[in-house]
């Protein structure tokens, strides 16, 4: 996210981990991929079970940090935005869409074609 969308996503983030939700956080599954971009590799990473990067079906922390924050990433993670959001992606131009619940978040990923 772009600095001034950080807050926002970090006080998702915390939501989730605060109300026993998986993270759900697609960079925590590419991080081990050759190509960040590697759609193929990515779809199959989200289905591994035994990955312990894929936040999406296993509870809690990835086992290790998955890059190196700047201050304002440590900055969101220490001053969350509350919010009504449980759910965001970014589209095609790294633009931050929100949603209240799993329904406004697909409705989402079809409108801005984010798998």
């Amino acid at each position: 996210p772009t600095p001034s969308q950080r807050p926002l996503v970090a006080g998702i983030l915390w939501k989730r981990l605060d109300n026993g939700w998986n993270l759900g956080v697609d960079a925590t599954s590419r991080y081990t991929l050759e190509q960040w971009n590697d759609r193929r590799a990515f779809l199959a990473k989200l289905r591994d079970p035994t990955d312990p990067y894929n936040t999406r079906l296993r509870p809690g922390l990835p086992p290790t940090p998955i890059g190196n924050p700047g201050i304002t990433a440590l900055e969101a993670a220490i001053a969350p935005q509350d919010s009504e959001f449980w759910y965001y992606l970014h589209d095609g131009d790294q633009q931050l869409h929100p949603a209240r619940n799993v329904r406004e978040h697909e409705a989402n990923r079809r409108r801005y074609g984010v798998y």
